[in-house]
Formats: structure tokens, sequence, C-alpha cells
């Protein structure tokens, strides 16, 4: 909680930061002293990590050229009729609002409730004499056209202002404008970059023969050509950022492998596909784990309530004389993953140790999807760190088994190299699960504030995971097995 009481003639920038519970309340006596930002570091290091860019917008609200406009950021939108009193009271201590009625938040909050659209689409157009176009498709979707985006940064605050003089989008940020412009503005590459890949793909196969039976020179300049054609497709194609360029760079170089793999041997094929699907299908416990660094986080920072556990746990300590000021915060989640398997591991290992191999497998992701499901039931505290222990010990009953699955049923011949490709769950599980979790939490959270709904939907992963090794164990047999 910001507060800023312009005081030039006093002693301190900003007073000591008063923390109230979970609250942080925040006195800035000196809005524009040169040391702020370095000072207010200072005193919330021990509570939070604060970017120079947070406090910029935090100061802007206050700018005495800017008190007509107030943002008003609800984190939990479900308990507003708790506190929209007091949010009613804060609202008036800015002369411009002080008449402002609580029916005008309460209406205000149901417009920004209701789902508005707005597209933006890039069209340049030399020849088009307006540089940009706003059309009304309905009250709650609007059209922004680009004829000229090169003029978009110095024609951007004129463009949101036009886009607010809608109701439905008086809410709206430049950040979020920005972010749709830039979206606009990039190119899909996916469905090109498959189709490149299956191209290139079938022409290094197309003259695998010719490659094999020519000399060390020759090869040389097949690969060279690959290598050449590769980079020209993917560095001199408009519209990708450098880091997808990278990414596809690296992937499509892997093509190169095909000039020596022996086509004719259709029985190594139909083992390495096996084995492959199997580690597919296994990544999708893996896009429920990488949730741990991802939506859950941001789901423990805006929904969970910790102050029953902070309550607990600083009692507990001041109990044996131990007074400080401890609070649950998002790094310890991972710290219960993992404190969990370091315990729970040796004992865990000792019982499955003599079960067969998938179906503890699958019993491990079934717990996991349960420990996620949990999620879904109560923002309490206790009950998120139930779910986190369960899909723990999940995680640790069932990885452990994918390991010796792998070594019972791979190949003689090619056990070390099926054990060096199982680790491709995780290459799988964190590209998907990163982005998947990512929108589906914009989405489902941040959009709908439907946090359940996330949660099911990560569960309903874990069972189809759990569906497709029951499926793979059915209709592709190992030599093991058979």
């Amino acid at each position: 909680n910001f507060t800023v009481e312009p005081n030039p003639g006093a002693e301190r920038i900003l007073k000591p930061v008063l923390k109230e519970g979970k609250d942080l309340n925040v006195t800035i006596n000196k809005p524009e002293a040169d040391s702020l930002y370095q000072k207010l570091n200072d005193q919330l290091e021990q509570y939070v990590s604060f970017s120079t860019s947070r406090l910029d917008t935090v100061l802007s609200r206050f700018d005495s050229n800017n008190t007509n406009r107030i943002v008003a950021t609800i984190a939990k939108p479900d308990d507003f009729p708790m506190f929209k009193s007091d949010l009613l009271s804060d609202i008036q201590q800015y002369g411009a609002f002080s008449n402002i009625r609580l029916s005008s938040v309460e209406g205000l909050f149901q417009q920004v409730q209701e789902k508005v659209v707005i597209t933006v689409e890039t069209e340049p157009d030399e020849q088009q004499a307006e540089d940009y176009r706003i059309e009304t498709i309905r009250p709650d979707f609007l059209k922004l056209s680009l004829f000229h985006p090169d003029q978009y940064q110095k024609l951007k605050t004129e463009i949101l202002s036009r886009i607010r003089q809608n109701p439905n989008f008086v809410t709206m940020s430049q950040t979020t404008l920005d972010e749709l412009v830039d979206k606009s503005q990039q190119r899909s590459f996916f469905l090109l970059y498959i189709f490149l890949l299956f191209v290139s793909s079938l022409i290094i196969m197309k003259v695998q023969k010719a490659y094999l039976q020519s000399d060390r020179s020759k090869k040389m300049v097949y690969n060279l050509v690959t290598i050449g054609g590769i980079f020209i497709i993917i560095w001199l194609i408009p519209g990708l950022n450098l880091f997808s360029r990278i990414v596809s760079t690296v992937i499509y170089l892997t093509v190169l492998s095909l000039f020596t793999i022996e086509i004719g041997d259709t029985e190594k094929f139909r083992d390495n596909f096996r084995f492959l699907l199997m580690i597919f299908i296994y990544s999708g416990f893996w896009i429920l784990y990488f949730q741990m660094f991802d939506s859950v986080l941001w789901y423990v920072k805006a929904y969970v309530d910790a102050s029953s556990l902070n309550n607990f746990v600083n009692s507990a300590l001041g109990s044996i004389g131990v007074n400080i000021n401890w609070f649950f915060d998002v790094e310890h989640v991972t710290v219960i993953n993992a404190g969990t398997i370091i315990l729970l591991q040796l004992i865990v290992s000792n019982i499955v140790k003599n079960t067969k191999a998938l179906p503890t497998m699958v019993v491990g992701i079934a717990m996991g999807t349960v420990g996620m499901a949990i999620l879904a039931i109560s923002t309490n505290i206790w009950v998120f760190i139930a779910g986190i222990i369960i899909f723990s010990v999940g995680e640790m009953t069932a990885h452990p088994k994918l390991i010796s699955y792998v070594g019972l049923t791979a190949p003689k011949d090619r056990v070390a190299t099926y054990m060096g490709y199982i680790f491709l769950y995780g290459v799988i599980g964190s590209s998907i699960g990163a982005i998947l979790g990512a929108n589906l939490y914009v989405h489902f959270v941040d959009k709908l504030n439907q946090p359940r709904v996330l949660w099911l939907i990560f569960s309903g992963i874990g069972v189809a995971t759990i569906v497709g090794l029951l499926l793979y164990n059915r209709f592709t047999p190992t030599k093991s097995e058979e």
C-alpha cells in the first residue's frame, strides 16, 4: 500500500516501511528524490523484490498532473463486496474524486468484469491516407488497423485516448495496447517451420545414398550446402525474433544426422519409434511438474492466503525464543517439493523396489494428478501444501521407475543411447508446459478469475498421460515383455 505525502521539508525521504500482517505500508515524503529507489529497496528487500519500473508505475499515479486518472488493481475480485467501502474511501482521498459514490465504483467494477475484445491488425499500405483506423464491431469489440506501423510510437498516446472513449475500454492500459501491437507484427512461423523441416528431411534422405558413397570432400560439400540452405531460410525470413532463429537453427541442424541413418534397418526404426512414443507420452506428467516454476508460483502470490501458516510458524519459533517475522513466499513452493523428496525418497524407493516398472509409473503419475487437482479445492495454505506434498510423492514414485523401465526394455546394444535420450521428457515437458501454463493462466486466472478450471485442466493432462501409458503398454509390447 503506497501513500505519497509531499513534504519537501521532511528529514526522511520516506517513512520506515510498516508491516501489518501480509500488508506493507509505504509512505513517501519526497517522491522526486534521486535516491528514493535505493532507499526504498533497502527497506523492502527483506520482504519483497521491487523493480524501478514498478515504482515508476506507482509514483505516476500520484503525479500532480495526473490526478484525474486513478488505476486500481484488484487482485481478488471475488472479495470485492468485503473491501469495496475501503476502496471507495481510498479513492475519495484524491480531490478530483472526493464526491464519487459507491454506486459508481460498483458500476466500474462490473464494467471491467465484462469480457471485451480488441483486435489489432498491421496492414502496411503506403497509399492509405490514414495512419490507423478504429472500427466498432460491437460495443464490446473494437478493431484497430495500423496502415503505417512505423508511426505507432508517435501515435500510440492518441490511439489509446480514442480507444478509451469507448466506455467498455476506459480501463485499457498503454502496456496492454503495446503488447497487442507487438503481437500483431510477429509472424507465425510454426507451419512454415514444420513444412521446411519435412522437406529438408526428404531431400537429405533422397541424396543419402550418394552421400554415403562419396569421398570426404564431397561429404563436406553436402554438409555445407545443407547448412547454408538452413541459414539462408531461417535468418532471412522477416518477422522472427533472435531467440526463434537460434532455436530453429539448432533443431534444423539435427537433420544432418539423417545422412548417416541406416534406412534399411526397419526393426531399429520400430524400436526407436516405440521408445520416443513412450517418452512423449510420459512428458505429459512433466508438463504438470514444470508448473511448479510458473503458474503455481503466480497462483500462490495472487490467491493463496498464508496468514495461518505464518502465525503458526512464528508462534512455534517464538516459543523457543526465536523472534523473527517469518512469512511464506513463492520460493517455499520448490522448497516443499525438494524437501519432500529428500525426506521420503529412500522410503518410497524401498516400498516400490520390487514392483513392476510401468504400473508403478502409472500409480505415481496418478498421485501427482491428484496433488494437482487438490489445488482446485481451496486457496487455503494447508490445502495447497497438501497438494504439493502429494504431487512430490507421485514424482518420486514415477520417475525412478521410468529409468528402470527403459533400462529393462531397451535393446541391449542401445541401452546407453536410450539412457541418454531419456531426458527428452524434460525438453518436451518444459517447452510445452511453459507456453501452455502461461497462456492458460492468463486466460482462466487473469481474465476469467477461475483458477480452479486451470488446475482441473492440468489434472486432465495427468489423466491423459496415464491412459496413454496404459494404451502404450497394451499395443506396443517390448521384446522383454514378449
